[in-house]
């Protein structure tokens, strides 16, 4: 009678041991992915906070931007902050409807320097036709944009 009944404990037991094991490990996978979604959901609002930012210390504004016809360049003056935070790289974009053409003006450029803080700089870029905006971002933040005139 009593190896019945050691049996049927031991029975017992290895059923309160695989549901504990069972809890344990769904705590465990609940953990794991909470950790990954509160890392992606705090990658992706920081970098929206952090733009926004930068759009409120407006940066860089652009002075003028111009088309000359003769020379079948766009001419693209900008004035840079004394405030105004690191960049490593400037995104020009001249748009017409559909049409989008992209210049991008980094600190490796050596055509290209990124204009200082406090100082003005105008950038040109080949363009065979009169783009009707320019579009300026720093990285993927959108900063500044303005209509493109005869020059």
């Amino acid at each position: 009678m009593q190896n019945i009944t050691n049996e049927l404990d031991k029975k017992a037991i290895s059923n309160i041991v695989v549901t504990i094991l069972i809890i344990f490990l769904a705590i465990s996978s609940i953990t794991i992915l909470a950790v990954f979604l509160s890392k992606y959901v705090k990658e992706n609002t920081d970098y929206e906070k952090s733009c926004i930012s930068m759009q409120l210390k407006d940066p860089i504004k652009i002075e003028s931007a111009c088309f000359n016809k003769s020379s079948q360049e766009t001419k693209t003056s900008l004035i840079r902050n004394e405030n105004s935070p690191e960049i490593n790289f400037l995104v020009f974009e001249l748009k017409k409807g559909e049409l989008i053409n992209k210049f991008v003006c980094s600190s490796d450029c050596k055509n290209c320097a990124i204009l200082p803080k406090g100082n003005s700089k105008s950038y040109y870029v080949d363009s065979s036709e009169q783009f009707e905006k320019v579009h300026l971002s720093i990285g993927n933040c959108p900063i500044a944009e303005k209509e493109i005139i005869p020059c």
